[in-house]
């Protein structure tokens, strides 16, 4: 079973220290959502995850080998959907082009597409239930459904380890509900989902484990234990936690970092 296990990790944004002595683990089935807000390190954090930041003490083993290493070993078993995507909307490119970008990026120039690759796409397609517009351009689509064929193109080659850089970011609220059902869904088949989100208002509610971060670890454990008095000293005392299920806290929908 694949599983991550963040050590005593800092690292820092050019020389500021910005994530101290953090620590945690996920395994595949399971959603860990790391919440704090904008500035916190959260993006540095997942950069460490990843292999894209060299950290400045700790260790990072993904299925028992540093980034860089397991990367290069599992290949499709871990994907990445970062923050900002790099798709030039002028380009005709349809959403089944952005998702077979996932395949053609390994190819040598000109070599086609076979038929178990072509059928992932489509299989990703359906995973975020968007196989109908394949051949929609990308730029006319909105803007939740462009998030949903980026994620389409994370699952392409089928992962088992997920990472998510605040992929419901500047969504409306129908779109990041349907993002949520199909992280969910993704769970159920045993992909581990690592959240990066500055946003508490639906993430503790959806995740199985939650990790509370401004530079250091100020939480980490079940969602429903998750003391107010630590959002109110992370998020500010103006954040409201709706008692609406003994087994759940939400934040309000109307707080915004």
């Amino acid at each position: 079973m694949f599983s991550l296990e963040v050590q005593n990790l800092s690292a820092c944004y050019g020389k500021d220290l910005v994530v101290s002595d953090v620590s945690f683990s996920l395994s595949q089935g399971e959603m860990l959502a790391v919440i704090g807000p904008n500035g916190s390190g959260k993006s540095t954090l997942l950069k460490a995850i990843l292999g894209f930041k060299t950290p400045t003490a700790g260790s990072v083993l993904i299925n028992g080998l540093p980034p860089q290493k397991a990367i290069k070993q599992f290949k499709g078993d871990i994907a990445y959907l970062p923050q900002q995507h790099q798709i030039n909307n002028l380009l005709p490119l349809t959403a089944y082009d952005i998702v077979a970008q996932g395949f053609k990026a390994r190819k040598s120039w000109g070599q086609s597409l076979n038929s178990e690759e072509k059928d992932k796409i489509l299989h990703a397609l359906e995973k975020v239930q968007l196989v109908d517009f394949k051949e929609e351009l990308f730029s006319h689509l909105s803007g939740g459904q462009r998030q949903r064929i980026l994620l389409a193109l994370a699952l392409a080659n089928q992962p088992k380890l997920l990472f998510l850089d605040e992929p419901t970011n500047a969504l409306d609220y129908a779109s990041i509900e349907s993002i949520y059902q199909i992280l969910d869904k993704l769970r159920s088949q045993q992909v581990g989902i690592l959240i990066i989100s500055h946003d508490i208002s639906t993430i503790v509610s959806t995740s199985d484990k939650i990790a509370v971060l401004m530079q250091k670890m100020h939480y980490y454990g079940i969602p429903s234990q998750l003391p107010e008095d630590i959002i109110h000293h992370v998020f500010g005392s103006h954040i409201k936690i709706i008692p609406n299920d003994p087994n759940c806290k939400e934040c309000s929908l109307d707080h915004h970092s």
